[in-house]
């Protein structure tokens, strides 16, 4: 009988080593400005990259870039990396929706903010060097601008 009262203490008794931590805070939520930002640059970023990945002329026109037809891989490749960016950012956020840190999500964030400050210094060069022209580049620098905004914007909350 004694074995049996052990068997059943050590049944009910948790694995230190398994048991989770317990916290006496409770997970901060995501704040809903944040919340939004981070919304908005990930869907943007989706819906920029399936259109640059689907029709690249047609994007690259709203820029006001001409886009010969041989050179629709540059746009694709890039509207690759923004759907990766803008699902990876979704996922992320829904991720750390449970967990008061949100870890996972300031790294997400920081790493658009380096995407977006390497595309504004992109647009920046490519203006200086007349490669391209004034207004595709302040439409293309407007838009990354935009996006550093956002960026810092979510990890103000976080």
């Amino acid at each position: 009988m004694s074995q049996s009262a052990t068997k059943t203490s050590m049944s009910s008794s948790t694995d230190p080593l398994l048991a989770q931590p317990s916290s006496t805070e409770s997970p901060k939520p995501i704040p809903s400005s944040s919340a939004f930002a981070i919304n908005v640059l990930a869907m943007g970023r989706i819906g920029l990259g399936v259109a640059s990945l689907v029709a690249p002329t047609l994007t690259f026109a709203l820029f006001r870039l001409p886009l010969p037809a041989n050179m629709t891989l540059l746009p694709r490749m890039f509207g690759g990396r923004e759907i990766v960016i803008g699902e990876w950012t979704w996922m992320t956020k829904n991720e750390d929706a449970a967990d008061g840190r949100h870890k996972g999500l300031k790294t997400a964030m920081r790493l658009n903010t380096v995407v977006d400050a390497l595309d504004f210094a992109s647009v920046g060069y490519g203006v200086a060097t007349g490669t391209i022209g004034r207004l595709p580049g302040g439409l293309l620098a407007g838009g990354a601008l935009t996006c550093i905004a956002l960026d810092l914007w979510s990890l103000q909350g976080l």
